[in-house]
């Protein structure tokens, strides 16, 4: 070890190990803050590093349907975030986070070469360069996250006083519409212009309308 130590290139080697060694410990600990901020909802301390991990990611050079399907990742982030809100009782900041969802699935239906509008006269738009087994995987994908997202939600009605169950229930309607448009859209068998069934009710009490 003595002869190890007075050896001519230690002096040198010392402060790149001590280097390489802050280094490590930096992306280690980089590596802890990026896993601790997973569970994050906006307001958080570590939000701005879920969603700057998340900007980086998506400037990575990839296929259109590899975009498609890391939008459609967002869209399920999006919508843990707004069912953890929705739990807290922060309503308003829900509502952001709905909308920033159905944004994610806006850039994934551009991507995929669908039309996600509810307007008939829209035509359907076919991207070149998207295979129609990514298309099918996609939409399996977003068909499973928005089962499990409407579970989720629906488990939280049963600890809800009256009024709040009756404002998730309608968060509920509106957050599955970006879903269930992207879903038909992606559907093979689908008529040109047409779109999703959507039941519409009058209010509780008024009726013959």
């Amino acid at each position: 070890w003595r002869s190890w130590l007075s050896a001519p290139w230690f002096p040198v080697a010392r402060p790149i190990a001590v280097s390489v060694g802050t280094i490590l410990l930096l992306v280690m600990g980089a590596g802890v803050t990026t896993a601790a901020s997973s569970d994050s909802v906006p307001g958080d301390t570590l939000y701005w590093v879920k969603t700057t991990k998340e900007s980086i990611q998506l400037r990575i050079p990839r296929s259109d349907d590899s975009r498609a399907e890391a939008y459609a990742h967002l869209a399920t982030v999006r919508g843990s975030e707004m069912r953890r809100l929705v739990e807290r009782g922060r309503f308003a900041d829900a509502e952001s986070v709905m909308k920033r969802m159905n944004r994610h699935l806006g850039r994934s239906a551009v991507y995929a070469g669908v039309d996600v509008s509810p307007r008939p006269e829209m035509p359907i738009v076919s991207r070149v360069g998207f295979r129609t087994s990514a298309r099918g995987r996609l939409r399996a994908s977003l068909e499973r996250d928005s089962r499990r997202m409407r579970a989720e939600m629906h488990s939280m009605l049963r600890d809800l006083p009256p009024a709040q169950r009756q404002f998730v229930q309608n968060f509920m309607r509106r957050s599955e519409l970006g879903y269930r448009f992207m879903i038909y859209a992606l559907r093979q068998d689908r008529s040109p212009g047409s779109v999703p069934f959507i039941r519409v009710g009058p209010p509780r009490g008024i009726t013959g309308r």
